[in-house]
């Protein structure tokens, strides 16, 4: 890998936008690296985000940050800013995402379930889905217990909801 230090085990977390910009990819396993800068042990491995570097992002890559959030390895602050209109999902993401929302909506047989978490405009967008979207981290957690959650964005041709799933429900935020 060009542009790391050599001979030392660790770089800055402020080093992470210039691996982006050398054309290391998100998930690119990088000597040791503590996420706030110091040194870590050589025999502890971390793996180092760039947000957006890839694009569309994988599931694997957002359970892998939530797992480091959750932990304490990260800080959302840490992270760099979500763009604005958030990173978009694999295909692959996009269709389990779709799947899973509308089996919450209807039953297999297309009638609409009587526990129904989605309200006329969220079922509106669904009919007429375009796609998904990353588009920030929730913390469920209280003071001393952290539990970040992605938040997804979904969007329709002319209207979009945001939403968390957790406790195996859709909570719609906005």
């Amino acid at each position: 890998m060009t542009g790391l230090p050599k001979g030392k085990g660790w770089h800055l977390e402020s080093k992470r936008h210039a691996l982006a910009s050398q054309g290391i990819s998100t998930g690119t396993k990088v000597h040791p690296l503590d996420f706030v800068g110091a040194p870590m042990p050589k025999h502890k491995w971390k793996q180092v985000y760039v947000l957006g570097a890839t694009n569309p992002i994988s599931e694997r890559e957002i359970l892998t940050i939530k797992m480091h959030l959750n932990k304490g390895d990260l800080t959302p602050q840490s992270l760099p800013t979500m763009p604005d209109e958030g990173l978009e999902l694999t295909q692959e993401q996009t269709k389990k995402g779709y799947d899973i929302l509308m089996n919450l909506w209807k039953t297999p047989f297309g009638e609409e379930r009587k526990n129904n978490p989605f309200g006329l405009r969220e079922q509106e967008i669904l009919s007429n889905f375009k796609e998904f979207r990353l588009v920030d981290w929730y913390d469920a957690g209280n003071m001393n217990f952290k539990a970040y959650f992605p938040v997804y964005e979904v969007n329709s041709d002319t209207d979009s909801f945001q939403y968390v799933f957790y406790n195996r429900q859709v909570h719609i935020i906005g």
